[in-house]
C-alpha cells in the first residue's frame, strides 16, 4: 500500500470512529455497543484499535449525561468539529484520485517597457508636448470688450 492509501484509510477509520462516537453520545446506545462498534471499524484493517486512543473521549461522554449540561454542548462541539475536519481530510485525500488537480500558475510574462523609455530627455519632451499641443490658430479665444 502507498503512504497516500495508507492516510486515505487511516482518514476514513477515524471519520468513522467519529461518527460512532457522535452516536453514542446522541442516542441511546451503551458503552459496551460503541467500544465493539469502534473494534468494528478497525477489524480488518492494517491498523488496531487504540482503547488509550478513544477512552478519554468515551469517558467524558459518560460523564456529560446530562443533555442541559454545558459540558455536554462543548462536548458535542468538539466532536463535531472533530468530524468536520476529518470529513475534509478524508476529501482533501480523494481528490487525486478524482482526477483533479489545481490549475497551474500563469507563466511569467515579459518585461515589455523598458524602464529607460518612460524618461524623456529635454528634446524628447519639447518634440511631444509640439505634437500633443494644439495649435495657435486653433485655440479658443475670449471676445475682446471694446473699452468706451
Amino acid at each position: 500500500m502507498s503512504s497516500l492509501s495508507d492516510s486515505s484509510l487511516a482518514a476514513h477509520l477515524e471519520l468513522e470512529a467519529w461518527n460512532i462516537l457522535h452516536t453514542y453520545m446522541t442516542s441511546e446506545m451503551s458503552l459496551g455497543q460503541a467500544e465493539e462498534q469502534l473494534r468494528n471499524v478497525y477489524a480488518g484493517t492494517p491498523s488496531s484499535y487504540n482503547h488509550s486512543q478513544w477512552n478519554p473521549t468515551l469517558m467524558a461522554i459518560m460523564e456529560a449525561e446530562d443533555m442541559e449540561d454545558k459540558s455536554y454542548a462543548a462536548l458535542l462541539a468538539n466532536i463535531n468539529s472533530e468530524i468536520e475536519n476529518i470529513s475534509f481530510q478524508v476529501f482533501v485525500l480523494q481528490v487525486p484520485s478524482l482526477g483533479f488537480s489545481p490549475p497551474s500558475p500563469p507563466p511569467l510574462l515579459p518585461d515589455f517597457v523598458d524602464p529607460q523609455d518612460l524618461f524623456l530627455d529635454r528634446n524628447q519632451s519639447r518634440m511631444a508636448s509640439d505634437i500633443y499641443s494644439p495649435p495657435m490658430c486653433c485655440t479658443p479665444t475670449l471676445p475682446q470688450r471694446h473699452l468706451r
